[in-house]
């Protein structure tokens, strides 16, 4: 029994390595960026554009490094470069690409910004995350107060018409309440 469980544990170790090592034989590099940087599959042009740039985003290479290799336009890519300067602690700059975007636009960069910030924010680097997570808020909160109060369901009031119905409009809002309650007398 003792040398079936050893052969048991050796035939799953001998498949793990063979799966983690035929899966790093498919992952593309990036031939424009510095040898190393691996792009995660099934990103699109901004997300492969700011893996290539993000070991750029500090505060010394920032500026020559999107002026040398610009983000693709539309609002992903855009997202993107407001992250890269906001990584760089250049939070202003990460405002003013938010800002040209418009509407909704603005929402989707600040949430791509949130993504690229929150590692930084679960190191426990909280003097860099901090004005990173400010700007999220700033743009998001915006968002909000901007949306539409739309009502989602549209209630028609009913007359209920008979004697025999039993048990309803026993909550006050009996438009929105549940009606399971709700049965006919004989």
């Amino acid at each position: 029994m003792l040398r079936f469980l050893y052969l048991a544990g050796i035939g799953y170790l001998a498949i793990c390595l063979l799966a983690l090592a035929s899966s790093r034989a498919g992952a593309p590099v990036l031939a424009h960026s510095s040898p190393g940087v691996v792009v995660a599959p099934g990103r699109g042009d901004a997300g492969t554009w700011f893996a290539g740039i993000k070991p750029f985003c500090n505060s010394v290479e920032v500026e020559t490094a999107q002026q040398r290799n610009p983000a693709p336009a539309g609002a992903e890519g855009q997202g993107y470069a407001a992250a890269c300067y906001a990584l760089a602690g250049r939070i202003d700059q990460a405002r003013a690409v938010i800002e040209r975007l418009s509407g909704n636009d603005r929402s989707y960069a600040a949430s791509i910004v949130f993504g690229v910030g929150h590692p930084v924010a679960d190191a426990g680097d909280d003097k860099s995350a901090g004005p990173i997570m400010e700007l999220v808020i700033e743009f998001q909160k915006m968002a909000t107060l901007e949306a539409p109060n739309l009502p989602l369901v549209e209630l028609e009031s009913i007359t209920v018409a008979s004697t025999r119905v039993q048990n309803h409009s026993n909550d006050p809002n009996y438009l929105a309440a549940s009606w399971y309650d709700i049965w006919l007398s004989a």
